[in-house]
């Protein structure tokens, strides 16, 4: 049985340059913001259902 690696470090590298690329374009557009508000209206009607209030 041979063994295949996984990934190269130039691999790993362009991965996390696409990732980065990505990321700040959704911040541009203001998706982060958006799926951080998303996020938040969730976890707040997921403790009202339950009786939890936030303190912070």
């Amino acid at each position: 049985m041979s063994v295949r690696p996984i990934g190269t470090d130039d691999e790993a590298l362009e991965r996390a340059a696409l990732r980065d690329r990505h990321l700040d374009r959704a911040r541009t557009r203001g998706a982060v913001e958006d799926a951080e508000r998303r996020h938040r209206a969730e976890k707040d009607a997921a403790a009202g259902e339950h009786g939890i209030h936030d303190v912070t």
